[in-house]
Formats: structure tokens, C-alpha cells, sequence
């Protein structure tokens, strides 16, 4: 019998940390295994849809030629650059850029010989989001309002732009080049290095004929991260931050699910094609058996809806008006409805008459009933609403039906894997022995020198990556992406 061919690995997972201040620059270095390391440990975390991630690095306490430890060198809003390399990756790449919040001497006893430690502990960019506010002065005049030294742009220069209208992306890019212009964060003196030199930001529309309104952005005052995250409109986009190995990139994006027969939205099948735009979909990544240390997955009811309901951000007799305008069709027929959409199929998961009724109703922003979209004035509340939103209730609504009716049979868990810098938060991954295919909410890495390198991710929405079975493909079949299914 022929013996099988087996990889041997050679070398040895490394990190490498980049510290930069207005005084110097320092690169530190760590293998897995070094007996006198000045890195003990570094460690990162990053969750899909959160302002920022997170890092910590462990240094030893050793004094240079000048008596001074690191606790002495560094910074609170040093610059810091993270990079991994695991046993099966191909190359050190950044895995997080991100600034210090805090850094933290102690000293223990307990043991005998002293224990000094020195602990650098920071956010990713997305820190820039949250720490910059918007606030409204009515005191200052629109130059006054204006000016960079007040610590970055104020809402009162939106008013006076008289911006009120526009989609998605159209918004965010107004802000976002207010955001990247008024902040003045230099990381070198030396060099001259602004923030912006490592961080940049894009944005696709998912609905571009989706309108919205400042007045909807519900945090007039606070962070630059609630103001982006109403224009999100949950979940039709993602915004997080992707650090690529050559920068980092602030990102809202149509969001990267898929339907039971694996397929993504039109509008990211565009985007994930376009070349120009590849760190707005990172490359997916596959694992096998031999890289797992610990798995967890579960299947739940808590998340079944078999009811689902798009309707604008209004108020609430407005939305009840919109409801019966929505289904003023099909009031005698529910079955026909798709937005109310009502899950009356046997043969579909989530059937209502055995799991009884579970509803999802979701308030968007991108249906505007409140901002002079309706053309006709002094007419009743259906005919001038029908044409525009109650179509435009019916794609959102086609498109959560097509995203979460199979909830029921989908996969949410955790697995521990051998260091890796191919994870990535935004991605599918693939579980090459059991052909499933994950979508990865959160990455986490954990490099201890004189220990190990592990990878922890966070997983939702697993399934066959062929597809879920016992779905009639005859009753379902995917049509569009806008268009009813079953």
C-alpha cells in the first residue's frame, strides 16, 4: 500500500510590534519560544460592527543605556502597528493599527523574586470614531462653528450647508471627508506623519435609490460613531474597520450575508468583483481539523421570525397608516403579502402554525415619509404613499425575508484555531472536513511568547457550503434579489 505524502511545517509563528511617537519610532520583534523576550505578550480582538477593537502588549520592564524602561518611552495616543505570522500563513501582515490608551507598571512579591510587568493597552483606529465628538454651539456663527481649533467639525456647519437629503452613501461621504479632514492626529515629528498617512475610508450604497434626511440621524450631539451608525440602517450595512497590510480603512459596506442557497446580494456580487475595491471584501479563508484546538456551535429558536414588516422611521400613527397601506392588497390574503410578509409555507422553516408567531419588525431610515418625498399634498395617506414606499417597503422586506427565513437551521458558535493571521472579521470561513461554511462576527488573536499563538473566532449564519438541504428549491426558487420568494 502506498504511504500518503505529509507537509512537514518549518519554522515558527512570530509577532512583531511597531510603536511610533513624536520622539521615535521602535520595532519589537518575538518567535514563539524566545527564552528572553522584551514582547511577553501581545493579544487583539476586533468584533464585527463595534467602534473599535482592541490590543494589549506585555513588555519587560529592562532598562535601556539611559536608565529608562518603556513605561518611560511611551505614550497614552502612541501610534502602535500589530503583525502576526502563524505556522501555515505565508507572510507577517498587520492585523490592527490602533492607538494607546493606557500603559500600566506593576510589580509582585508574592513569589519570591520580584514579577515586573509593563502592559501598553489601546483601540484600533475606530478609537477616532469615539473619542472625536459633533456637538451643536448656537452661540458661534457658521465661520466660528467651522474652525479645526475648536477640536473638529460641529453640526452647526451641517445646518448651514443645508445638506438634509440624500442616500446612503452620499451622506456618509460628506461626513466622512469632514471627519478625515478636520482631524490633525500627527504620529511623527520627525517624519511628519499624519494619521491619515495609514487610515482612509469607502462606502457603497446598498439601495441607491434609497433616500434619507439629517433630521432621521437621531444623535444630534455625541460621537461620530452614532451618527455613522444610524445612516448604517442595520443590517443592510456593515460598518467597521479593516486593517489591510497597507492601511487601515473605515468601511460601510452592503452587508456580506447570504440566502439558503449560499448567494449574496446583487449589490456586494458587484463589488466583491471589482477589483478596485478588494478591501472592501476580504478574502475568505479555509480551515481543516488539523488547525482546531476547541469547537462550540449550537442551533436556537430564539432566533425564528416567521413575521416580518419593514416600516419607515415615523411617528407611531404614521407607521400604523403605513401598515395598512402595505398590505391593503392582500388584506384578505396574507399568504400573498411581502411586506407584511407572513410565513404560511409547510415546507419552509419558521412555519408560523407550528412555531407559532414570532415577528421581526424593522425601522428604517431609507423609508421617509416626513421629508417632502411625497409629491402630491392633500391627498389621502394610500395614494400617496403606495407608489414609492410601499414598493420600497417590499424590497427591504424581500431581502431580510431571503436573509433570516432559515434561521432556524442556521449555526452560531465559537471555534479556537493554531494562530492565524488569515481570519478576518467580514469573511466566510470553510470548514474544509465538514463542508460548512461560517460567517466570522469576531476575531481575536493571543500570542504568548513563552506559550502559544491561538486564534478565537466568533461565528454565525453556519451552513452546507453547498446550500441548506431540505429546502424545496422548487417552492423557494431564487429569482431575484428584489423579487418575492416561494
Amino acid at each position: 500500500m502506498a504511504i500518503k505524502p505529509f507537509n512537514v511545517l518549518v519554522g515558527a509563528p512570530t509577532t512583531k510590534v511597531i510603536i511610533t511617537s513624536t520622539e521615535r519610532k521602535t520595532t519589537l520583534s518575538a518567535t514563539l519560544g524566545d527564552t528572553e523576550p522584551q514582547l511577553l505578550s501581545v493579544s487583539t480582538n476586533k468584533t464585527l460592527n463595534q467602534p473599535s477593537g482592541s490590543f494589549q502588549i506585555s513588555l519587560t520592564p529592562e532598562k535601556d543605556a539611559n536608565g529608562l524602561t518603556w513605561f518611560d518611552k511611551v505614550n497614552v495616543w502612541d501610534f502602535v502597528e500589530i503583525y502576526f505570522k502563524g505556522i501555515l500563513d505565508k507572510s507577517e501582515v498587520t492585523v490592527m493599527r490602533g492607538l494607546i490608551d493606557s500603559i500600566a507598571y506593576s510589580e509582585s512579591f508574592g513569589s519570591g523574586a520580584p514579577q515586573r510587568n509593563i502592559t501598553l493597552s489601546g483601540r484600533d483606529l475606530g478609537c477616532l470614531l469615539t473619542d472625536f465628538q459633533i456637538y451643536i454651539i448656537p452661540e458661534l456663527g457658521p465661520k466660528a462653528a467651522a474652525m479645526a481649533e475648536l477640536g473638529g467639525p460641529i453640526w452647526f456647519k451641517a445646518v448651514q450647508e443645508e445638506f438634509l437629503y440624500g442616500n446612503s452613501y452620499e451622506i456618509f461621504k460628506w461626513l466622512a471627508e469632514i471627519l478625515f479632514t478636520e482631524i490633525d492626529l500627527q504620529i511623527s515629528t520627525e517624519e511628519r506623519e499624519h494619521i491619515t498617512t495609514y487610515f482612509a475610508w469607502d462606502a457603497a450604497s446598498f439601495f441607491p435609490d434609497m433616500q434619507t434626511s439629517m433630521s432621521f440621524l437621531a444623535s444630534w450631539q455625541g460621537t461620530w460613531w452614532n451618527t455613522f451608525s444610524q445612516i448604517q440602517d442595520q443590517p443592510f450595512h456593515e460598518l467597521f474597520i479593516y486593517d489591510a497590510d497597507e492601511l487601515s480603512y473605515f468601511i460601510m459596506r452592503p452587508t456580506r450575508l447570504k440566502d439558503c442557497y449560499g448567494n449574496y446580494h446583487e449589490s456586494v456580487d458587484s463589488l466583491i468583483k471589482d477589483k478596485s475595491k478588494s478591501h472592501m471584501y476580504p478574502p475568505d479563508f479555509k480551515i481543516t481539523n488539523a488547525e482546531k484546538i476547541s469547537m462550540s456551535l449550537s442551533k436556537s429558536i430564539n432566533d425564528m421570525r416567521n413575521f416580518y414588516l419593514s416600516f419607515p422611521t415615523v411617528n407611531i400613527i404614521a407607521k400604523q397608516e403605513f401598515r395598512g397601506v402595505a398590505i391593503q392588497e392582500n388584506a384578505d390574503n396574507p399568504a400573498n403579502s411581502i411586506n407584511p410578509y407572513f410565513q404560511l409555507k409547510e415546507e419552509f422553516p419558521s412555519y408560523m402554525k407550528k412555531y407559532g408567531f414570532r415577528k421581526y419588525e424593522f425601522e428604517t431610515v431609507y423609508l421617509d415619509l416626513d421629508i417632502g418625498q411625497r409629491k402630491h399634498q392633500g391627498v389621502n395617506f394610500y395614494d400617496q404613499t403606495k407608489d414609492v414606499f410601499v414598493e420600497a417597503g417590499k424590497k427591504l422586506n424581500s431581502v431580510l425575508i431571503s436573509w433570516y427565513l432559515h434561521n432556524p437551521l442556521l449555526l452560531t458558535g465559537t471555534v479556537e484555531i493554531a494562530g492565524t493571521n488569515r481570519a478576518i472579521v467580514g469573511t466566510y470561513m470553510l470548514d474544509e472536513d465538514e463542508d460548512k461554511e461560517y460567517y466570522v462576527e469576531g476575531v481575536s488573536h493571543s500570542f504568548t511568547t513563552l506559550q502559544s499563538f491561538t486564534t478565537g473566532l466568533t461565528l454565525s449564519r453556519g451552513m452546507p457550503s453547498k446550500g441548506l438541504p431540505g429546502v424545496n428549491p422548487k417552492s423557494f426558487e431564487r429569482k431575484s434579489s428584489y423579487e418575492e420568494r416561494g
